[in-house]
């Protein structure tokens, strides 16, 4: 589970990452300076020292003198790091030697001892151990016998050479306390200064976590939640103009929350108020048409007894005017039924009823009952599509069909209606066109809306009630389908897509 650290630990951390990093540097470089500084003074040390047994052995040397020369070497070695001195003459020969082993390489032994080799000081650096050498020469006092040229060939004799094992474990330990004092005094730093910026840090963090949690509180929606941290005055006035926005946004949330329920109710009882008067509407309109289409009926049904009785009559203008009283009938009980299907879709009480059947004999069906119609508007319906089995509800399906075909006769004069059909994945499409006048662009979006039509007045040359294509656009609806119109001054497409599952 992976852990979260707020910000005072992070702080925290990067301050003891930081402090860290830079004591480890600042041991290193301290152990890197000592221990070479040490090592270097130590070197030169000894070879000085060695020096000084040169020049101290040259005597015993010249006297080849094998006693003088162990006690010049067992003074020498009384220095603790010294493993091992050695004096030797200048053929390589053992004057003296104080030590148990020779830990270095025997120069004397395995390698021709010259005097170039011992032109000055060398050493040999081993693991544990120095090996120093220094050579012996004999300078002697100038001889008024001996040329100059002598004299200067004997100024520098090289008589012998002495060894010294200087054992490095001594500077190592002295350079090991020092490095682990070192690390104790930069630890004790560490936490001096660890301590120091942490109790510094708090009073920063301690007011920014209490801020981010007082955030948080509100950001939730809690109430009532303040500041409480203490500090200086400048964090104080942070804290106390913290407060007072907090108190504000408390007192608008308060005063939004009292318009939002207030607008809220209003809103609600206008919403009730219209589903009211809409039940209501619906109600009236579905009984007002009913009651008017009983009385109806019965005009209809005296009329065409009227008409029959009137076969023999030779007066043909009794029998026109019964003729048009008729048909005016049929026209006002279409409108009624219109509105009655309106009322009943607008209820939600319309119910599908799937079926499967031919579509182009329900187109024929549609053309059928409106060519009688096109013998006074002059119009020639023209039918374009395969046959093809379709599953849907065919009494909305003819509903639709009826009334786009009856709209673009009733507005086309001596023109051409064109009905087509097409299946598409999954959709059908059918398009109804005409050659009429066309709808207005302005017109084109509003013509799906109830009791709506172009010509709003008492006197339009087309009658209706304006719910022929609300009605459409209701039954498209219901079977999830979607309808659409273009229109031009050329005529008007009308265009239907219904999701259809075909045989």
């Amino acid at each position: 589970m992976a852990c979260t650290l707020n910000l005072r630990q992070r702080f925290s951390l990067t301050v003891l990452l930081a402090i860290t990093l830079a004591s480890t540097i600042m041991i290193l470089t301290i152990y890197w300076a000592v221990s070479t500084y040490t090592r270097e003074y130590t070197l030169h040390y000894w070879q000085s020292f060695a020096q000084t047994f040169a020049n101290s052995a040259k005597f015993s040397v010249t006297l080849a003198s094998p006693d003088k020369a162990s006690e010049i070497a067992r003074h020498f070695k009384k220095e603790r790091a010294i493993e091992l001195a050695g004096i030797y003459s200048s053929n390589g020969e053992r004057l003296a030697t104080t030590g148990e082993a020779n830990p270095c390489t025997g120069i004397a032994a395995n390698e021709p001892v010259t005097q170039g080799r011992f032109t000055s000081d060398f050493k040999i650096e081993l693991s544990n151990t120095w090996c120093l050498y220094a050579p012996i020469y004999y300078k002697p006092a100038a001889a008024d016998y001996l040329e100059a040229e002598q004299s200067a060939t004997h100024a520098h004799a090289f008589i012998g050479f002495v060894e010294l094992a200087v054992s490095k474990q001594p500077l190592n330990r002295m350079i090991d306390r020092i490095l682990w004092l070192s690390v104790l005094s930069v630890i004790v730093f560490e936490l001096v200064i660890f301590v120091s910026v942490r109790h510094l840090s708090d009073t920063l963090t301690r007011a920014l976590l209490e801020l981010a949690r007082v955030m948080k509180q509100t950001s939730l929606g809690k109430r009532g939640i303040r500041a409480t941290f203490e500090g200086p005055s400048d964090i104080e006035a942070l804290k106390h103009r913290l407060n007072q926005m907090l108190d504000q946004i408390e007192a608008q949330e308060e005063e939004l929350e009292l318009k939002v329920a207030t607008r809220t109710s209003a809103l609600q009882l206008a919403l009730e108020g219209a589903l009211s008067a809409s039940r209501y509407k619906s109600n009236i309109m579905s009984m007002v048409s009913h009651e008017m289409k009983s009385p109806l009926h019965a005009v209809m049904g005296y009329t065409q007894l009227a008409l029959e009785a009137t076969e023999a009559s030779a007066d043909p203008a009794l029998k026109q005017f019964l003729t048009k009283g008729l048909n005016n009938a049929k026209n006002l009980e279409h409108q009624i039924n219109q509105i009655l299907d309106y009322a009943r879709l607008e209820a939600g009480k319309a119910q599908l009823q799937m079926t499967r059947f031919a579509l182009r004999h329900v187109i024929h069906q549609c053309v059928d009952r409106i060519e009688p119609l096109t013998e006074h508007t002059g119009n020639r319906i023209r039918i374009n599509g395969a046959p093809l089995e379709i599953e849907t509800d065919q009494d909305k399906l003819m509903h639709i069909l009826m009334n786009l075909i009856g709209n673009a006769n009733k507005f086309t004069r001596d023109g051409f209606i064109d009905i087509a059909w097409s299946m598409q994945p999954g959709h059908l499409l059918i398009t109804v066109s005409d050659t009429g006048c066309g709808i207005a662009a302005s017109d084109q979006a509003k013509i799906f809306e109830p009791f709506w039509q172009a010509d709003m007045s008492l006197s339009r040359p087309v009658g209706g009630t304006g719910l022929g294509l609300a009605i459409c656009k209701l039954y498209t609806d219901l079977l999830s389908g979607k309808l659409s119109v273009e229109s031009s001054t050329q005529g008007s497409v009308f265009t239907l897509v219904l999701p259809i599952v075909t045989a």
